[in-house]
């Protein structure tokens, strides 16, 4: 299950870094709209529109920062 990065779609910004994302990243990370999502059981859309949220292909929830990292992990940017 890839990892799924929620962006906000209206959000100039937020779309010019999901274009360059969409590019470099690999399969693993899938990008989600966060005024299309109709997930009851993950965070409210304020939540979402407040920070960076990155859901692990495990479940795992991740903010912010730490959201970021994992995020650019999924690029040649990324690699250690």
């Amino acid at each position: 299950m890839p990892d799924l990065l929620y962006y906000d779609s209206r959000c100039p910004l937020c779309r010019r870094e999901i274009a360059l994302l969409t590019r470099l990243c690999d399969d693993g990370l899938d990008f989600v709209d966060i005024h299309c999502v109709q997930d009851e059981m993950g965070p409210c859309r304020d939540e979402l529109l407040r920070r960076l949220h990155l859901r692990r292909g495990t479940g795992q929830m991740l903010t912010g920062l730490e959201a970021n990292v994992a995020v650019w992990q999924h690029t040649s940017f990324g690699i250690v």
